[in-house]
């Protein structure tokens, strides 16, 4: 279980290149939290382009929950 952590200013997280594997478009992502005991992490991620993957099956433990901007 992860400890307590404090609440941080959503513009202090830096902005990064996304790392979506096998993914063509452009993104950037923002790491929120990492789990330092399994690496797992929560991220959020804003598409700069149109973005999709090429056919076929595509193995990974990444969930990618969608919201549009209004």
């Amino acid at each position: 279980m992860r400890p307590h952590v404090e609440l941080i200013h959503e513009d202090d997280y830096i902005w990064h290149v996304a790392e979506l594997v096998g993914g063509e478009g452009r993104a950037s992502e923002r790491r929120l939290s990492v789990d330092e005991e399994d690496g797992s992490s929560s991220l959020r991620v804003d598409f700069h382009t149109d973005w999709g993957r090429s056919p076929g099956i595509h193995h990974a433990n990444t969930e990618y929950p969608c919201s549009r901007a209004r």
